[in-house]
């Protein structure tokens, strides 16, 4: 389809040109990507009949739960109910025929894939670096330097020279501080009067 995080840009009536995130999914996991067309169901195999089958299944006769945690462990039972099922085709279920495809997989790759946004930031005179009108706090050294920050979907991992120099969870309000006090102790240790009246 035309989801941002895969297609970069259209370069003809029907081609499109991945996103370097795609790209490095597709070289981590060694897998090949087929774009389809918007609109065109047909384009995508089982894919989208799968969903509406499994949740037409799980929740077609139950669909009213105390928490979150209720409905994935009924969702947990009916997709082992389902998987265990012998197929007509087959005579095989979905479970023994799993089985029999992780014998041929490739191996797993050996380091972790992160995925996340990547960008470079200044650091501020109040050493932190600001995204998406949130400031972070960064140690005060490193004030008037650019940073390097890997954005992940509830974390910012900041970066001085390939060293990680801070770690935060990431805030979804607007105009928020997100302060470590360790980061300011070198100023503190010159303007103690400043502790009191601080953020």
């Amino acid at each position: 389809d035309n989801m941002r995080v895969a297609v970069a840009k259209f370069v003809g009536p029907h081609q499109k040109e991945p996103t370097r995130a795609l790209l490095q999914l597709r070289g981590h996991y060694s897998f090949s990507h087929r774009f389809c067309n918007a609109y065109r169901g047909n384009e995508k195999g089982h894919v989208e009949r799968s969903v509406e089958y499994i949740r037409r299944k799980a929740f077609g006769l139950k669909d009213r739960f105390v928490d979150t945690s209720e409905a994935e462990l009924w969702l947990s039972s009916v997709l082992e109910k389902l998987n265990r099922a012998k197929q007509t085709g087959t005579g095989k279920s979905a479970s023994e025929m799993f089985a029999e495809e992780k014998a041929v997989f490739g191996k797993l790759p050996f380091s972790e894939l992160v995925c996340c946004e990547q960008i470079q930031l200044r650091v501020d005179k109040y050493a932190t670096i600001s995204y998406r009108t949130n400031r972070y706090s960064v140690p005060d050294h490193l004030v008037g330097r650019f940073v390097d920050v890997n954005i992940l979907s509830h974390q910012l991992e900041i970066y001085f020279e390939n060293k990680k120099v801070a770690s935060h969870k990431r805030s979804f309000q607007k105009h928020h501080w997100i302060v470590n006090i360790e980061h300011y102790l070198s100023t503190f240790k010159q303007k103690p009067g400043a502790l009191p009246d601080s953020l």
